[in-house]
């Protein structure tokens, strides 16, 4: 019986897909077909969109396999908890999205735990930003945050998660101070208008500082690195230059010498040659006398 109402589920969304599909606004279907073509724009904003469980489908299902955006905006677009599932889907194949943003939709608990399971699997996603949606059920649900806490210490790629008000009480804060104080690459969490002890709020400030400041720190080794390379790629460059100049000079030297020698040989065979004439007129003469 519950095969049989995933089944028709399923089977009602393809239609309502299907039939979305072909009543897009040119905006929306005009991105749609620059993500199939792999040429959208690096940032998109659906502002003035309307978007709709059926559209936000279609559009996540061809974000999935997209490798040319990097940022999307889809804030305050009333996105539902199962279209936020969707979502967070796309995150397991494409590695290109950098930013997403899903501000003030009604996203619930499902949403937060697939988020975390996505987060376990993704390595390309900087910036996460589900603040103003109801992640907890109004507080009666922690578990769906607790998923996404959970995914924190296998993630090394997010540096900035948002979920201000979400309804996150003590026990989900107490989470998201463990799961960052095992995070070495978070450098950013708002987490304000939440329920969250005063000492949880400051060891997660104080994990977060030290993470920036162990990324500018290897940020800034890597630009010395950079540096250090470039000038040793210069100083080689102009050390080959000089050497190729310094050929090109000899090999220069050696055609000048070169034309010399043949210079004075075709003298020395035109004086032969002279000579020889000269002997052979005095002959002739001779016996003529």
């Amino acid at each position: 019986m519950q095969l049989l109402r995933n089944a028709e589920e399923i089977k009602k969304k393809k239609e309502e897909e299907e039939h979305s599909l072909n009543r897009l606004q040119p905006k929306l279907q005009k991105f749609i077909e620059e993500l199939q073509a792999q040429s959208s724009p690096k940032m998109f904003e659906l502002t003035g969109l309307d978007l709709g469980p059926a559209r936000c489908r279609i559009l996540a299902q061809n974000i999935a396999y997209n490798n040319s955006l990097l940022s999307i905006s889809l804030n305050r677009k009333g996105i539902c908890d199962s279209e936020g599932q969707t979502l967070a889907q796309m995150l397991f194949t494409n590695m290109t999205l950098r930013t997403l943003e899903i501000e003030g939709n009604r996203l619930g608990p499902r949403t937060a735990e697939a988020f975390g399971a996505a987060l376990k699997a993704n390595m390309g996603l900087k910036l996460l930003d589900l603040s103003n949606n109801s992640l907890t059920a109004e507080g009666q649900d922690q578990s769906g945050m607790m998923a996404l806490f959970d995914s924190l210490p296998f993630n090394t790629t997010l540096q900035t998660l948002i979920v201000s008000s979400t309804g996150l009480n003590r026990e989900g804060g107490e989470k998201l101070r463990l799961a960052i104080e095992n995070n070495h690459g978070v450098t950013c969490v708002d987490y304000s208008m939440n329920e969250i002890d005063r000492d949880d709020s400051e060891a997660i400030q104080t994990h977060v500082i030290s993470n920036k400041e162990k990324l500018d720190a290897e940020r800034f080794s890597e630009w010395k690195e950079r540096k250090a390379m470039f000038k040793e790629f210069t100083e080689l460059k102009l050390l080959f230059l000089e050497e190729s100049a310094q050929k090109e000079k000899s090999l220069l030297e050696v055609e000048a010498m070169m034309e010399t020698e043949e210079e004075m040989l075709g003298k020395w065979q035109k004086y032969l040659v002279e000579s020889e004439l000269e002997k052979k007129r005095l002959i002739e003469r001779l016996e003529e006398a």
